[in-house]
């Protein structure tokens, strides 16, 4: 992967400018991830994913979510297995 990384990044293709820019963009993610205070619907969706099933997830919380269930399944591998919310959160929409 960092291998990949590396050919992609430096490549004649990529100028330095897209590579720049990238970092740029990345750094502006975190630092606003970071001082991101969670909102209603985000712990609702956190709470839905961490107690709901996969069935309950697909076919009975949409009818009364505003959310479509992907995003609960994005969120549901971390609330199930205990992660922190905050973090986990942040690191979702970071990779997002």
């Amino acid at each position: 992967m960092k291998e990949k990384f590396k050919s992609w990044a430096f490549s004649k293709e990529h100028g330095k400018c897209d590579v720049i820019t990238l970092i740029i963009y990345l750094l502006g993610v975190c630092t606003v991830s970071f001082f991101h205070e969670p909102w209603f619907d985000e712990a609702q969706s956190w709470a839905i994913a961490r107690s709901g099933t996969i069935k309950e997830i697909l076919f009975e919380i949409p009818h009364y979510e505003g959310h479509p269930p992907l995003w609960h399944l994005i969120l549901a591998p971390f609330a199930k297995l205990g992660a922190p919310y905050e973090l986990s959160l942040a690191a979702v929409n970071i990779f997002l």
